[in-house]
């Protein structure tokens, strides 16, 4: 099984990895928009999938008796990521435009807050302040929804897909491990 992709278990693996992001976005939209926004939910969102991919790594490497080098490896989770995300984002525009069309508002409003707050506990100057928010709201109000658009959703989902390389290639690097051994080849 070597250099190969388990379909089966990479399917399965890329449905628990979505389902469990989904569940955590639902879970944080209960919790609110001001948790939505909040660096501790971009976190635990994060970690949620690194842990599933941990565990999906370590299972595929006992799968192939301890023999899974990292191109396997990265092969088998990058998909899982990938199928996660596909799962994710369109749970996203579903929330967004079927569930509650107003959240994308709510999160933009309390996305400028928080950026305004943080601005002043750093002391930043009142027309500093005044500048960014100005900014934000013109892209806000320029933003109209185009994330949510056929376009934006594929940039979403390109965009994400993107970001897991890296948490998928430090997975892939401790998960990976190979039976080649200079001793034995000489026996």
């Amino acid at each position: 099984m070597k250099n190969t992709i388990d379909r089966d278990f990479v399917l399965k693996f890329g449905l628990l990895f979505g389902l469990v992001s989904i569940s955590y976005s639902v879970l944080a939209y209960v919790l609110g928009v001001d948790y939505m926004v909040s660096f501790k939910n971009i976190t635990f969102s994060v970690m949620i999938g690194v842990v599933v991919l941990f565990i999906a790594g370590f299972k595929l490497r006992k799968l192939n008796n301890n023999d899974f080098p990292f191109s396997q490896a990265f092969k088998n989770l990058m998909i899982i990521a990938i199928l996660g995300v596909f799962l994710s984002v369109m749970f996203d525009l579903v929330l967004n435009k079927v569930i509650d069309p107003t959240l994308q508002q709510r999160v933009a409003e309390a996305t400028i807050e928080k950026t305004m707050s943080t601005m002043q506990n750093f002391g930043v100057p009142e027309e500093e302040l005044d500048k960014t928010y100005q900014q934000m709201r013109q892209s806000f109000e320029q933003n109209d929804g185009s994330q949510y658009s056929f376009m934006g959703v594929l940039s979403s989902f390109a965009f994400a897909s993107v970001f897991w390389i890296i948490p998928v290639l430090i997975v892939s690097l401790v998960a990976k491990k190979t039976n080649d051994s200079p001793f034995e080849k000489n026996e």
